[in-house]
């Protein structure tokens, strides 16, 4: 037979056990949920990293488009400017066209319009 004694120490120590279950299980709910935000904020901050690499790597993209459009308006400008000095140097009958077509530089001059100079007054441009 048992004691009352231990009766009423087995029906405490019964409740603690429960307390203790109780407590454990809700601690172990408690860190899967942290863990599951925690991976949540991982990837929602992965997410916008991302975002923010995408958009600075178009924005560098694009940069460096303009540059070389740029480059090519800069060499495109200068070819023209190759063109009409050399088309002002010559002599006032209008032999620009020639001379555009003597550089191999005819096909800038369909682009752009070359000056022809008939007198000190009169200047007409060729296309």
């Amino acid at each position: 037979m048992v004691s009352s004694g231990c009766a009423i120490r087995w029906v405490s120590q019964r409740g603690l056990a429960s307390a203790f279950a109780a407590w454990s299980e809700h601690t172990l709910q408690m860190r899967g949920a942290r863990q599951a935000m925690q991976q949540v904020a991982a990837r929602m901050a992965n997410r916008q990293l991302a975002a923010a690499f995408y958009a600075w790597q178009e924005n560098a993209q694009q940069q460096l488009h303009a540059r070389q459009t740029a480059h090519k308006l800069m060499l495109r400008i200068q070819q023209a400017s190759q063109v009409i000095t050399a088309a002002t140097s010559q002599s006032a009958s209008c032999r620009a066209g020639q001379a555009v077509k003597q550089q191999g530089l005819l096909r800038l001059a369909s682009t752009h319009k070359v000056p022809c100079f008939h007198s000190q007054k009169t200047l007409t441009y060729m296309l």
